[in-house]
């Protein structure tokens, strides 16, 4: 947590282009995924919901939320990830795309196989999509909708709230409330499946 607080500490608008000042978060964002993704293969949801609740960042509007001010959406530019990523295929989501590449090497060699590897990273994304729309009213909407649909998998990974319900609500998220998380989690599910990437 320590960690996560010092890599948004510095953190401050400017002027200028908000694709290059939005960058300074870019090393909490990747922060915010390796500790997700490993706490989710380890099914200890502790370390990522601390880090959800406790620390803030900085913003000229009053500190914000870490899941919605690192946000991916806010922090990377989507056109950006796509050539980062080879221009000439266009990408889906290429926010997700980018980062489910860029970190597969340096957390994903921790984990037992890249089939894990993308599970949890799919449910980090519907994690944080849902925590997101709890806190800012939206989130940001993950490669995890066309690959269930293109590889014949089950539904949305939403077994991450499930699984891990209380204690994501004893670490304080949705303000404890299950119903709170219930009705987030019911938004996020619906703007999924409006987004017409998938299902």
């Amino acid at each position: 947590m320590n960690a996560a607080t010092r890599l948004v500490h510095g953190h401050r608008e400017q002027s200028g282009y908000v694709i290059y000042n939005e960058l300074d978060l870019y090393p909490a964002l990747l922060a915010l995924f390796a500790i997700g993704i490993s706490a989710l293969a380890a099914r200890r949801v502790t370390p990522l919901s601390r880090v959800l609740t406790a620390v803030d960042v900085p913003d000229p509007n009053g500190r914000q939320p870490f899941a919605v001010r690192v946000s991916s959406w806010r922090v990377l530019n989507g056109q950006v990830c796509n050539e980062l990523l080879g221009k000439e295929i266009s990408r889906r989501t290429p926010i997700s795309d980018y980062l489910a590449a860029r970190l597969r090497e340096p957390v994903g060699h921790v984990l037992s196989s890249d089939d894990e590897y993308d599970d949890s990273f799919d449910q980090l994304e519907y994690l944080l999509g849902v925590v997101s729309v709890f806190a800012y009213g939206r989130g940001p909407i993950g490669r995890f909708v066309w690959r269930h649909q293109r590889y014949g998998l089950d539904g949305l990974p939403e077994n991450v709230l499930s699984d891990h319900e209380q204690a994501l609500l004893d670490a304080g998220l949705f303000d404890g409330d299950p119903d709170l998380l219930a009705e987030a989690k019911a938004t996020y599910d619906s703007r999924v499946q409006q987004s017409g990437l998938g299902f």
